[in-house]
């Protein structure tokens, strides 16, 4: 068990203590769901927390645009049925062009998604790394 003077302040502390108990009753009677409910206002990110924070920062920055473009999605199954029903330059030409930017923006969709699961690990990693155990 962490002391006040390891952990954060005594209101902190005691709000821990109270969570952590109520944590093991439910666990002790058997309940399988817990609902917690946390406020973080004015939340600012800690020294050793920056480097992630800044990190997911930038990530999340685009995160508006990134869906947008999804919701503006059309695809280009129109193209490609023409093109495959009547087979000529013409249509195969009208269909690679409808979906070679498609292929790129679907690219920038999973290498977005790739940052996003990057950064969910190393923050659902953090509080439990060696680093960090004294500050829980």
């Amino acid at each position: 068990m962490l002391s006040r003077e390891d952990c954060c302040s005594p209101q902190k502390y005691d709000i821990f203590l109270d969570f952590e108990s109520k944590l093991i009753k439910q666990v002790k009677s058997g309940r399988q769901f817990l609902t917690v409910f946390l406020f973080f206002s004015d939340a600012q990110p800690s020294e050793a927390e920056k480097p992630i924070y800044d990190e997911a920062q930038v990530v999340l920055e685009r995160a508006h645009r990134i869906l947008q473009e999804l919701q503006d999605y059309k695809g280009a199954s129109q193209e490609i049925r023409k093109a495959i029903g009547t087979p000529d330059t013409e249509t195969e030409r009208h269909a690679w062009e409808a979906v070679l930017p498609l292929v790129s923006k679907l690219k920038d969709f999973y290498l977005f998604s790739k940052e996003l699961g990057n950064i969910n690990v190393y923050i659902n990693h953090y509080p439990f790394s060696l680093n960090n155990r004294r500050r829980l």
